[in-house]
């Protein structure tokens, strides 16, 4: 679900924060991810994504390719945009009902075998791009060996490359996963953006996610998904001092 906070006179992204701490939510480094951002209020508010507006953002849970993804995202608002700008949500549970009912025997897939996510990252951030976060801003590394470390710390293996880049291939994480408070179960992950939309000069997105046992996932599935996702979809208009939590 997701809670919309408005009218509460939020001038500042620091007053925008006492929102979030008020909750008892605990701050999660952006360790993993793969959208270059700007630190706006420490390590608690970040820009959303420095890209172009053209670029692609398909639907995805935050950090889903990691093993440990937060719980709960805010969006914050601190300039409205004079046209577009919104951040559409979705419920999880429909789009794992939907594809349950299309596609069961892929979906029974997913379940049981979990995915894996393979992406190149630029030695320095590419702001062009949509996933244009480097890996040294990804794993918080100056060097290529405390890179290795964050990487074996997440289960993620890794192939350098000639051009300073990094091909990294996630450790095997859950793609439906259930809602203990109401045994829901939820389509969780960033397959679908995956898919479909990590993109630039270094990916192709075809190849970005696979089944957990290396095997390729079901491209008519995820397009259906994808269409599914589009046509229920929730959005509106951003206004100055808004809050979005969502759980």
């Amino acid at each position: 679900g997701a809670v919309l906070f408005r009218g509460f006179d939020l001038r500042s992204p620091e007053e925008q924060a006492t929102v979030i701490m008020s909750l008892g939510l605990k701050p999660m480094p952006y360790v993993g991810g793969a959208a270059v951002r700007n630190k706006v209020v420490g390590d608690l508010i970040m820009t959303t994504n420095e890209s172009p507006p053209q670029e692609p953002i398909p639907f995805h849970h935050e950090m889903a390719q990691c093993p440990d993804p937060p719980s709960h995202l805010a969006f914050m608002c601190s300039i409205p945009a004079q046209s577009g700008g919104a951040t559409p949500i979705l419920r999880s549970n429909a789009v794992y009902e939907f594809l349950n009912k299309k596609h069961p025997a892929f979906c029974a897939k997913m379940e049981k075998l979990g995915v894996r996510y393979v992406r190149v990252m630029p030695g320095e951030d590419d702001a062009k791009s949509a996933i244009g976060r480097s890996w040294r801003n990804t794993f918080n590394a100056k060097t290529k060996g405390e890179a290795e470390e964050a990487m074996k710390k997440l289960g993620t293996t890794w192939e350098w490359l000639e051009n300073g880049c990094v091909k990294t291939t996630t450790s095997t994480v859950p793609a439906i996963r259930t809602d203990e408070r109401t045994g829901q179960k939820i389509f969780f992950n960033s397959v679908v953006a995956a898919f479909t939309g990590w993109v630039d000069s270094r990916n192709d997105p075809t190849k970005a996610v696979l089944l957990g046992d290396g095997s390729a996932v079901d491209a008519d599935a995820l397009k259906d998904v994808a269409a599914f996702m589009e046509k229920e979809k929730v959005s509106f208009a951003w206004e100055k001092g808004d809050v979005l939590v969502v759980d």
